[in-house]
């Protein structure tokens, strides 16, 4: 839940994030969760963290693999997801900060 100082939310990003459009691929870290591989749209990036949008529900708090290449840069990371939200094209954008 955001929190609010005057009326205006409060930014708790530990860094700046920046737009991009990026495919990923995001593995579950767990053997038993059952989410396979699938490809993800990275819409931004951070030192600290990401949001994607996903066509299958990852689990909120669940620990997965992030795969992904910016032009010459690539991330191979742990994420664990803290948000997700579901969007009315069945898809759910997801917030995630790497660990």
């Amino acid at each position: 839940m955001p929190r609010y100082l005057a009326g205006f939310p409060v930014e708790r990003r530990r860094s700046h994030r920046e737009a991009v459009v990026a495919i990923g691929r995001l593995t579950a870290a767990d053997e038993l969760d059952p989410l396979r591989p699938v490809q993800v749209l990275v819409t931004d990036l951070s030192l600290h963290g990401c949001d994607l949008r996903c066509a299958v529900e990852p689990r909120d708090g669940s620990f997965y693999h992030i795969d992904l290449s910016v032009g010459p840069l690539t991330l191979n990371s742990r994420l664990r997801v803290i948000r997700i939200l579901g969007r009315s094209d069945g898809t759910f954008e997801v917030g995630g900060e790497f660990v």
